[in-house]
């Protein structure tokens, strides 16, 4: 029975590989807990008509429109809000150009008081001689816990934060692990090379006339191989797995075939001997 791999080096490989996977699983993790984050900002932003405007009592929120006249003036903007006894205000803030094509624009704000209740409210905006204006639908809440309980995010509804926000925090506090896991891997790599270990990353089983065979494919790191060479192939815990054989050495690249029924798989090991040895 063909022993295990053994080195000096081969305990502080293996407790390297380990600090890497554990590492890769927990950016993994948290990278996964941003796009999920993302996925339920996305969602709402989807279930929110771009007309609509959310505001907390107390607060204010901008809106803006085209303008149909060409030189407009502060008399010829008409806002009337529907129904008409509501708490909101309106405030002109002047007209602009276009950011796009410079057409004219005007701007304002919604007012909502810090006593207003929890209401539904239109807004509608024309100017003097044109028939069309813009509307706007504003939903307004008395308390946050009443905003959080209508929000259509499901993170901001149960847990009180923007999904965007918490996404960024996710994606930021994943890449310190992916950050560790990029230097533990180049560490390895070199360490690997000091081993004269290659690691498969791909293996193919072909069927052929002389029946089939496991091909596998993976570094030479510049050592200068024989076609036909034997080397030994060990699992990615240093158990021995069988010999493989040379079939090719091209663009840096080893090929070897070696019996299918052999339990090699990608992230096996393969031990690269100079000629001389």
């Amino acid at each position: 029975m063909a022993e295990p791999f053994s080195h000096p080096l081969w305990p502080l490989w293996l407790s390297r590989r380990k600090q890497q996977l554990f590492a890769g699983k927990i950016s993994a993790f948290f990278f996964l807990l941003a796009v999920l984050a993302l996925a339920d900002g996305l969602q709402t932003l989807v279930r929110t008509d771009t007309n609509e405007i959310v505001l907390l009592a107390g607060q204010s929120d901008g809106v803006s429109g085209p303008c149909p006249l060409q030189n407009p003036v502060t008399t010829d903007l008409q806002a009337r809000f529907s129904p008409s006894d509501t708490e909101l205000r309106f405030e002109l803030e002047g007209f602009f150009a276009g950011y796009l094509i410079g057409n004219g624009m005007w701007r304002g704000q919604v007012l909502a008081p810090h006593a207003c209740a929890s209401s539904e409210v239109t807004l509608l905006v024309t100017f003097q001689g044109t028939p069309q204006g813009q509307k706007f639908h504003i939903r307004v809440f008395a308390t946050e816990e009443d905003l959080r309980a209508h929000s259509p995010s499901l993170l901001y509804c149960h847990l009180g934060m923007r999904p965007f926000v918490l996404a960024a925090c996710f994606a930021v506090v994943a890449l310190l692990p992916a950050l560790f896991t990029l230097v533990l891997g180049r560490k390895n790599l070199n360490l690997l090379q000091q081993l004269h270990l290659a690691e498969i990353f791909r293996v193919q089983d072909k069927v052929s006339e002389n029946g089939s065979q496991r091909f596998l494919w993976c570094a030479d790191y510049g050592e200068s191989l024989k076609i036909g060479q034997a080397l030994s192939v060990f699992s990615a815990e240093g158990d021995a797995l069988g010999q493989a054989v040379v079939v090719s050495q091209n663009k840096r690249v080893l090929c070897l075939s070696m019996s299918d029924t052999s339990p090699v798989s990608s992230g096996c090991l393969v031990q690269l001997h100079h000629p001389s040895t």
